[in-house]
C-alpha cells in the first residue's frame, strides 16, 4: 500500500512496528514495511512483465514474512473489471510482488495475501461487481441451497437493500430510451447521483454528480462541460451561493445512476475486522435531503418556461440542478444554493446523531462476508490471491444510511421498520476511532490467515 495509508494506519494504532498481542491468542503480530521490496521497475528491479531480469536477485519477501497485508487499488494503472486481468491492472512493482513467478509453475513469492486479490478484484473494484454483492446478500434468495458452503447467515432483524441503479455502457440512444431504461431499473424520477463504473484506484472513481431533474441527468450524461464542483470545505464556512467554476474531463463510460436516498443527512460508516468486530465510526453529517430542492428546482423551471426564457436561463436552471463533487475529499453538505441560515436552520432541526443498532450492524456485516464468500466462489477462487479456497473478504468497510421515510419518530404511534440501504463497500478501510480493540481484532484476522495458509 502506499506509504500514506501506511501511516495512517500505523497512527491509527493498527500497524505496530514491535510486537502486539492478537485478540483471542497467545501469539504476538508485529508488522514490517515491504515498499523497498517493491522497488520500480526505474530501479533497474523488474523488467517489462514485472518480473526480474537477473537470475541472481534476492527474494523480494524476507522469509520471515508470514502474510503480506495489501490494498492493491493503491496500484491499479486502470480501470478493472475481469478479475482474470488483475496482472495486467496492477502497476508493475505490487504485480512483481504478489504475482511473479506464476507462468513458469514456480511457487508463489507470498503464501498468504490479505485480502486474496481475487476477491478483492471480484467484490469491490468496480460498482457492477458492488451492486452483485448487494443483491446477493439482500436480494431475494436465490439458488443457495442447504449444501452450499459456506450456508447463509440467519434472516436480517431490519430491512436492507443496495440502491436501485442503472448502468450505462454509453450515452443512451435518446432522451426517450433513457427513461425506459430508467423505469425499467426502478428509478422513479429525480434526484439522481451519477458515479463512474470504477470504484476505486482511479483518480476520476470518487467523482460523482448530484442530478435535481431528468434535463439535468441528460446533460449530465452527455458531457462534463455543465458540471461545476460544490464548494471546498473550506469555503462552507462562509454564504456561499455560487460554486467556483471549474473544467471536468468527460469520465469515461461505463457509468452508474444511482437513486438519491433522503437520509436526514446523516452518514454511517461500519468497519469489519473478519469475525472479530464490527464497530461504527461516530455517525457524521452527509448530503443534506433533496426532496425539496427537487421540487423547487422542478418550479424554477416551469416558471422561466411559462416566461418565454431563452436558452441562457435554461443554461441557468442546468447550473442549479447539478452538483459536482469529490466523494473522497469531502461530501457536499452545505449545497451550492444553500446559505448559511438556511443550513443553521437545518442543523438546529435534525436530531442528535445516534448511532444505529450493534446485533443489527453486526448481522449485516455477516451477511455481506459471506455474500463475498459466494462472490468469490461463484467466479471461482484460485490464483491471484494466496491461502486456501474462497475466504471472499475480512477486512472491509460499508457505508449505511437510513431512508428518511423509515426513520422512526417519538410522536408516531407505530413507526414504519426501518430501512437500511448500503451505499458503498470498500477493502481495507482507514479503521478510525477503533481503538485499541480494533489494532487486536486487525492481528488475529492476520494470524488466522496466516494459519488457514499455512
Amino acid at each position: 500500500m502506499r506509504e500514506s495509508r501506511e501511516r495512517a494506519l500505523a497512527e491509527a494504532g493498527l500497524l505496530s512496528f514491535v510486537p502486539r498481542a492478537a485478540t483471542g491468542s497467545g501469539r504476538a503480530v508485529v508488522f514490517m514495511p515491504l515498499a523497498a521490496c517493491c522497488a520500480s521497475d526505474e530501479d533497474g528491479v523488474g523488467g517489462e512483465d514485472g518480473n526480474s531480469n537477473s537470475a541472481a536477485q534476492p527474494p523480494l519477501v524476507p522469509p520471515i514474512v508470514d502474510v503480506v497485508l495489501h490494498k492493491a487499488s493503491d496500484y491499479l494503472v486502470r480501470p478493472l473489471r475481469d478479475s482474470q486481468d488483475l496482472a495486467a491492472a496492477l502497476a508493475p512493482p505490487l504485480r512483481r510482488l504478489l504475482l511473479s513467478n506464476r507462468e513458469n509453475g514456480a511457487a508463489p513469492l507470498v503464501a498468504v495475501v490479505v485480502d486474496p486479490l481475487d476477491a478483492v478484484a471480484r467484490c469491490v473494484l468496480d460498482r457492477r461487481d458492488i451492486a452483485a454483492l448487494l443483491a446477493r446478500a439482500f436480494g431475494p434468495a436465490t439458488d443457495e441451497t442447504a449444501t452450499d458452503r459456506p450456508p447463509p447467515p440467519p434472516p436480517l432483524p431490519v430491512r436492507v437493500r443496495g440502491p436501485r441503479q442503472l448502468f450505462l455502457a454509453e450515452v443512451p440512444a435518446g432522451r426517450e430510451a433513457l427513461a425506459g431504461a430508467l423505469a425499467a431499473a426502478g428509478l422513479a424520477g429525480p434526484p439522481y447521483i451519477v458515479k463512474t463504473a470504477a470504484a476505486c484506484g482511479v483518480p476520476h472513481a470518487h467523482l460523482m454528480v448530484l442530478a435535481l431533474s431528468d434535463d439535468a441527468l441528460w446533460a449530465a450524461l452527455e458531457g462534463f462541460e455543465v458540471w461545476r464542483p460544490a464548494p471546498p470545505k473550506e469555503q462552507q464556512q462562509h454564504d456561499t451561493t455560487q460554486a467556483p467554476a471549474a473544467s471536468f474531463v468527460p469520465p469515461p463510460y461505463p457509468l452508474v445512476v444511482q437513486e438519491f436516498v433522503d437520509h436526514g443527512g446523516v452518514q454511517h460508516k461500519v468497519y469489519v475486522l473478519g469475525d472479530e468486530l464490527v464497530y461504527q465510526a461516530p455517525a457524521r453529517p452527509s448530503i443534506p435531503d433533496l426532496a425539496e430542492a427537487v421540487a423547487a428546482a422542478a418550479a424554477l423551471r416551469a416558471r422561466r418556461s411559462r416566461g418565454g426564457e431563452g436558452a441562457g436561463q435554461a443554461a441557468a436552471c442546468l447550473a442549479d440542478e447539478l452538483v459536482v463533487f469529490d466523494a473522497l475529499k469531502s461530501l457536499p453538505t452545505l449545497l451550492p444554493w444553500q446559505g448559511l441560515a438556511a443550513a443553521a436552520a437545518a442543523a438546529a432541526e435534525q436530531p442528535p446523531l445516534q448511532p444505529l443498532d450493534p446485533p443489527a450492524l453486526r448481522a449485516v456485516a455477516r451477511r455481506l462476508r459471506w455474500a463475498t464468500q459466494r462472490q468469490h466462489r461463484s467466479q471461482g477462487a484460485g490464483g491471484g490471491g494466496g491461502g486456501k479456497g474462497a475466504e471472499g473478504l475480512s477486512l472491509f468497510g460499508f457505508d449505511v444510511v437510513v431512508a428518511r421515510g423509515s426513520m422512526a419518530r417519538s410522536d408516531s404511534a407505530a413507526p414504519p421498520p426501518e430501512e437500511w440501504v448500503v451505499a458503498d463497500v470498500n477493502y481495507l478501510p482507514s479503521y478510525r476511532s477503533g481503538g485499541a480493540r480494533a489494532a487486536a481484532a486487525f492481528g488475529a484476522v492476520l494470524l488466522k490467515a496466516a494459519a488457514r495458509g499455512g
